[in-house]
């Protein structure tokens, strides 16, 4: 009788306070033309076909969250725009070999707690000084 009563405890811990992963579909459009009005040059690629002298690795991350009662979430512009505007800082006037990379957060329990984890997304690439010649 005491195995059985352990046997449906035991079930009944394992099998109770299970989360779910909800189903979800994301896509994104990331408009570059915004930055190229203002003079700044965006590409994914490694290579270009002008001259540049390059100033350093940019990287961002944004991470959702809560502000008080609200919920935060990431987008891709608001990542890009951060990493545009650390660029800037560097007197940089584009970034090549642009990096997206989206981190899902997963909720989970420890047992006692339930935790939500929150998405992120992280940016990076190389910031340039495109040649004077080739800049418009």
């Amino acid at each position: 009788m005491k195995k059985i009563v352990i046997l449906f405890v035991l079930t009944a811990m394992l099998s109770s306070c299970v989360t779910h992963q909800k189903y979800r579909e994301y896509s994104a459009f990331i408009d570059y033309s915004q930055y190229m009005k203002e003079g700044f040059f965006l590409t994914e690629s490694n290579s270009v076909n002008f001259d540049y002298i390059p100033v350093g690795n940019v990287s961002s991350l944004i991470v959702g969250g809560k502000s008080g009662k609200k919920t935060i979430y990431v987008s891709h512009d608001d990542a890009l725009w951060l990493l545009y505007s650390k660029a800037k800082e560097m007197k940089a006037n584009g970034i090549i070999n642009l990096k997206f990379t989206y981190i899902s957060g997963n909720s989970y329990s420890d047992g006692y707690t339930s935790h939500v984890g929150y998405s992120s997304i992280s940016v990076s690439g190389m910031a340039i000084r495109r040649s004077a010649a080739k800049t418009r």
